[in-house]
């Protein structure tokens, strides 16, 4: 049995070997051949939970003054002024930059801890990856998942299983791998790659697989100047097809001006 982050994959001990199931970060420096399964991604999407204070006091200003409430804002259940924990630097980022009014404080840890933190009375209000909330079951009844136009970083609630390849391996761990999800990761990995943004410049990247179509799109976020880039994608849903869109997306992301971006932006 491997386990991470509160998941177990069921696997022979003979067949175990050196491997090591682990999250899928943009850290991680390559896709290579030592992945040898993706198990089915968990919701790629970011949460937010309020607390239950901190609900009733915004609904009841909303219902003095209506004109609080922006249907069309993903974070229309957070006061203006409040103080939102979240972790990792392009969600902080997202958050300010979508509500600038807010109180953003990046939280050290995992997106786990800082549920954890949440559910004790921590943070009125966080932001954290849905996938880490959806372990924690106590949690998911009171969060708002954040769709589209909303980003996550590349890998967002995804884990892989990587070790060293040998065949037998590869055979054992073939009814682990979920092929949508492998196109998933890949394709947002490989923007990630491919996308070289100046220091200080943040990059998140969605991909979805929908039939035999890949939607894949790129949002760049300058913190420091107030600047965001944005391109979108499709292809076909296959490793060529994956690889192909991925080019395209990230030369449509430089070509829109990434270089001016950040540390590369002259006044």
């Amino acid at each position: 049995m491997l386990a991470a982050h509160g998941v177990e994959v069921g696997l022979s001990g003979d067949a175990r070997g050196d491997l090591v199931l682990e999250e899928v970060t943009p850290a991680v420096a390559d896709t290579g051949a030592d992945v040898l399964a993706v198990p089915r991604r968990g919701d790629p999407r970011d949460a937010v939970l309020v607390s239950e204070e901190h609900a009733t006091e915004h609904a009841a200003a909303v219902l003095a003054d209506p004109s609080l409430m922006n249907p069309a804002d993903p974070l229309r259940a957070v006061a203006s002024g409040a103080t939102v924990g979240a972790v990792g630097a392009f969600r902080c980022a997202q958050i300010a930059a979508v509500r600038p009014d807010l109180d953003v404080v990046e939280a050290s840890g995992t997106c786990a801890d800082l549920v954890e933190a949440w559910l004790a009375g921590s943070h009125p209000v966080v932001v954290v990856g849905a996938a880490a909330l959806d372990r924690t079951e106590s949690a998911g009844r009171e969060a708002r998942r954040l769709d589209a136009p909303w980003f996550a970083e590349a890998g967002a609630g995804a884990l892989w299983v990587r070790g060293a390849w040998t065949p037998e391996l590869r055979e054992a761990l073939l009814p682990l791998d979920d092929r949508t999800s492998r196109l998933e990761i890949v394709a947002e990995l490989a923007v990630q790659q491919a996308v070289d943004p100046p220091a200080g410049v943040l990059l998140g990247v969605s991909a979805r697989v929908s039939q035999s179509r890949l939607e894949l799109a790129g949002l760049v976020l300058d913190p420091a100047g107030g600047y965001s880039i944005a391109a979108k994608r499709t292809g076909e849903a296959t490793m060529r097809g994956t690889h192909r869109a991925a080019a395209m997306l990230a030369r449509d992301l430089e070509e829109k001006g990434i270089g001016g971006l950040g540390a590369g932006r002259t006044s």
